[in-house]
């Protein structure tokens, strides 16, 4: 068959919303990735011609046709396409590149895409150790320290404390006057946040808040200063 490599993507893994945010957000770190090829490496259009697609609905790139560095399509969409035969895996897809150097761009983003949705894109690869070093380190330069960690928060409307001149958001409680850990009620996605707002309060106004950790600067170990 070729070079190729594989991806299995299952919408059903995930709530819509929490879907599109993650998309979102590998569309935008594939956009920095190509942002920062080398200069000899030109992503065109899925036929090889014409600008490529990044936005919040569809990847869809190549090579280069004009020098012949393009081969297979690279696409995929966040809706879940309609199958083209009966019995299709419509959540199966792949793309034989023949290691031409767009090669390097796919590679990123299946890693991009796997990072921001692990429940719900796998992938593997005819590739092995060595030929995704180069895609891993990529990503790694260009993307990693960029990550924001995403935390959601359910809380209650500002309410005045015992003491306090100014209301504050306070955690959901029986009681406002007590003093919580904010950790209690951290979520990792809007679903298990809003499920929790259901569940102790279904009647009273909440706040969802999001909340974001973003790694600014990597600092080594004085053992790794020591040996570098």
């Amino acid at each position: 068959m070729g070079y190729t490599h594989y991806w299995t993507f299952d919408r059903s893994k995930m709530t819509q919303d929490d879907l599109k945010i993650a998309f979102k957000k590998a569309v935008d770190e594939i956009v920095n990735l190509k942002n920062n090829l080398p200069k000899k490496i030109v992503i065109k259009g899925g036929q090889g011609d014409d600008e490529p697609i990044f936005n919040e609905k569809e990847i869809w790139f190549n090579g280069n046709s004009e020098s012949d560095e393009d081969h297979e399509t690279f696409g995929i969409t966040l809706e879940q396409p309609e199958p083209r035969y009966q019995g299709e895996n419509v959540n199966f897809g792949f793309c034989k590149t023949a290691r031409k150097p767009y090669d390097l761009l796919v590679c990123a983003s299946l890693i991009a895409l796997n990072k921001n949705m692990p429940e719900a894109f796998t992938y593997s690869s005819d590739g092995g150790e060595e030929d995704w070093k180069k895609p891993k380190a990529f990503y790694q330069q260009f993307c990693e320290s960029t990550i924001e960690d995403e935390s959601w928060y359910v809380w209650r409307e500002h309410k005045t404390v015992e003491g306090e001149e100014t209301p504050r958001l306070l955690v959901p409680w029986a009681d406002p006057d007590l003093y919580e850990y904010p950790m209690d009620w951290q979520f990792k996605t809007i679903a298990e946040a809003e499920a929790a707002k259901s569940e102790f309060a279904p009647d009273e106004d909440w706040y969802l808040v999001l909340e974001t950790s973003k790694i600014v600067k990597r600092y080594k170990s004085l053992d790794k200063q020591k040996s570098s």
